[in-house]
Order: C-alpha cells, then structure tokens, then sequence
C-alpha cells in the first residue's frame, strides 16, 4: 500500500497543528489558574496527557533526544498540579491530607510551557505516513492487551495503575482517528475503563494516607473491579494484527 508525497505532508501538518495547539493552550491554561484554579489545572493535566499520546504515533519522525525533552517537558507540566489533585480527591472522599501540598511556581510553569512550544516548533514531522501511525496505535493497544493479561493473574493496585497509561493513550488517539471502523466504540470503552482505574487508584492512594479507610472502600472496589475486567476483555476482544488490517485502508484528515 503506498502513500502519496501530498497525502504524507498533510498528515505531517495536521498531527505538528495538534501538537503546537496543545503546547500553545497550556499557557493559556497558566493564566487562568487564579481565576478558575480546578478547571484550568484539570484541562491543563489532560492537555499534556494527549501529548505524550500523539508523540507517540509520529515519533518515528522525531528525533529520539527531542522526544525524549517534549515528553518530559510535558510531564513536568502535568506533575506540577498532581499532589494538589491528589488532595482534592482525598477531600471529595472526606479525608484530609496530611501533607502540605506544593507546586511549582508560575513563573517556572510558564518557561516550562514556552519551552514545550519551542521543541514542538522545531519538529516538522515530515515524510510521516499512516503506514507508521497505524503501526503505533497498534502496539499501544497491543501493550494494553498484554497488560490486561497481566492484570488478571495479579490485580495488585500498582500493575492496575501501570495499565492505565496505555488505556488512556489508546483512548487520546482513538479520538484522532474517531472516523476509522469500530472506533467510536472503542473510544467509549477506553474512556470508560480508563475513568474506572483511575478510581481504583484514587481509592489507593486514600487508603496509603488513611489505612482506616480500607474496610469502607473494599466493598465498592470489588464491585468496580469487576466491571473494569468484563469492559476490558471487550475493549481488548480483537486480534492485534486483525485490528491493523481493519485500518489499513482508513487515512484520517483525509
């Protein structure tokens, strides 16, 4: 199958567009902290959620030192604000944390999100194809596959959290490639059992801080946990490499 010079600049530009639009908003985000603290830290973390998701499908054609600066760069975005989340949800559940939450100061968060745009910038991502993107969304949802396997033998809250990433990463790209067959069903059980193992992590991290809490939280956890398998063996139900037939012939922005 090939992939014409026009069809591959344009993919190039739509993913670059999405990845300097992500970069360019999380500044934005910044400013809107003291007036909308919850909303704007929440968009924010999502925001450079989805980065690491998209790199990951064009990173072929990212240098792997510039990859490697992007992803932190966004990770570093994203922790800032993790232990005030963290304490929000303690308090939505009636527990006080017992720390004192910190972040880093705005004049750092706001270098930091000027110095994600800038390396965004310099990537034109081009002779990217959807051969190569394709590919990658495979194998992320190949690794959430063989985590979910892994799962099952052993639920053990720290490997339930470790497959959160890849859930959540197939769900971020699903939706970039919402028009491909099978995918807005995919998108919903992605979104929905990511949600679900982040409550199961949430429900840890209160039982870490408060181990008095167990007790009440167990029964409700069994129950979600149960859930969050049968979802998942239907979100996982394909073959890898029938999915990757299945979107051979799809060409998204096209």
């Amino acid at each position: 199958m090939k992939t014409g010079t026009r069809h591959g600049s344009t993919l190039s530009g739509r993913f670059r567009d999405l990845l300097l639009q992500l970069a360019r908003h999380s500044h934005r985000d910044l400013a809107s902290i003291p007036n909308h603290p919850q909303r704007a830290i929440h968009t924010l973390r999502t925001r450079m959620k989805k980065i690491p998701a998209i790199v990951f499908l064009v990173k072929t054609r990212i240098p792997p030192r510039s990859c490697r600066a992007i992803l932190a760069s966004a990770r570093r975005m994203r922790k800032a604000f993790s232990a005030q989340r963290d304490a929000q949800v303690a308090a939505e559940l009636g527990y006080r944390e017992k720390t004192t939450v910190r972040r880093r100061s705005a004049p750092a968060l706001f270098d930091e999100s000027l110095r994600l745009l800038r390396l965004v910038e310099a990537e034109s991502l081009d002779g990217l194809t959807w051969e190569e993107v394709r590919d990658a969304y495979v194998k992320t949802y190949r690794a959430g596959r063989r985590l979910l396997r892994a799962c099952l033998k052993d639920p053990e809250p720290a490997r339930l959290h470790s497959w959160r990433k890849p859930v959540k990463k197939l769900y971020y790209q699903s939706l970039l490639l919402r028009g491909a067959p099978g995918m807005k069903q995919r998108i919903r059980r992605a979104r929905k059992l990511g949600r679900w193992l982040g409550q199961d992590h949430d429900w840890q991290l209160v039982i870490e801080a408060h181990p008095e809490a167990e007790d009440a939280i167990a029964p409700a956890r069994e129950r979600q946990r149960r859930r969050i398998f049968k979802l998942a063996r239907e979100l996982y139900s394909k073959r890898p490499e029938k999915l990757g037939r299945k979107l051979d012939s799809y060409r998204p922005f096209a």
